[in-house]
């Protein structure tokens, strides 16, 4: 993050960047309270424009698939429940509204023209309903560098199917439970998450086989360990229960 302060005028002028999440922010300060924001960002799809008043901020916003802008301003306070929105948007295959409704709440009495969506696939080949079978279940060892843990994983097979189109999509993934759990280090931005924390079962992507989704599992683990804790600062470096003195 980088500041500039102008000692002639009484404002600051902030500015943070991240590549991870592609978007650059812009904000500015006016004796201590928040006066203008602006955040943009590339490569974050769909297609969008509206306007939010949430909890007294005015923000106005525009996406356009390779780029998006966001502005906002301060409205003065407003009281819990009068929050509002306007924007129409398109993704997930699907149009998407909000006229006048409340960011942070939904109800089922909303009339579809204030608040809804339209799916055109949904209407011409049917909503998409989805199976799955079991192909394999067995326990397991996953390998760690410290020792092995014990694991019950599965091998299912799902099935995405709609009424008026004849082919299915059809994905296998592995799911796999560890009753003990794997440690690695927690985030450490909190008091309550600076110690280790553990990883007690995965659903993977796309996976062939057991044996594949152990490996995804393992790979999954130890990146979240380097990540946290760096490979040498944590004591991964653990004996087995049994060769314990």
């Amino acid at each position: 993050m980088t500041a500039t302060a102008r000692s002639d005028r009484p404002k600051l002028w902030w500015s943070h960047h991240s590549l991870e999440r592609r978007s650059f922010r812009w904000w500015s300060y006016w004796r201590g309270r928040d006066f203008l924001s602006i955040e943009t960002s590339w490569l974050s799809g769909g297609l969008s424009v509206g306007l939010q008043i949430l909890h007294g901020q005015w923000t106005a916003s525009l996406r356009l698939g390779v780029a998006s802008l966001h502005v906002s301003l301060p409205g003065g306070y407003r009281n819990y429940g009068d929050d509002r929105e306007i924007h129409i948007s398109v993704h997930s295959g699907a149009l998407w509204w909000a006229f006048w409704t409340d960011p942070l709440s939904w109800s089922s009495t909303t009339p579809k023209w204030r608040q809804g969506n339209f799916n055109p696939a949904d209407f011409v080949l049917g909503r998409r309903s989805c199976t799955n079978s079991l192909i394999e279940a067995r326990d397991v060892l996953v390998p760690m560098p410290e020792r092995a843990y014990s694991a019950k994983a599965e091998l299912r097979e799902w099935v995405w199917r709609r009424p008026r189109w004849p082919f299915a999509m059809r994905v296998k993934r592995v799911s796999i439970e560890l009753p003990e759990g794997i440690p690695f280090p927690g985030k450490g931005e909190n008091s309550w998450d600076c110690g280790d924390d553990a990883t007690f079962g995965i659903t993977t992507g796309p996976c062939s086989s057991i044996a594949e989704g152990v490996g995804v599992l393992v790979g999954s683990v130890l990146k979240d360990r380097v990540r946290h804790g760096g490979w040498d600062s944590w004591t991964w470096k653990r004996a087995a229960p049994a060769d314990k003195p």
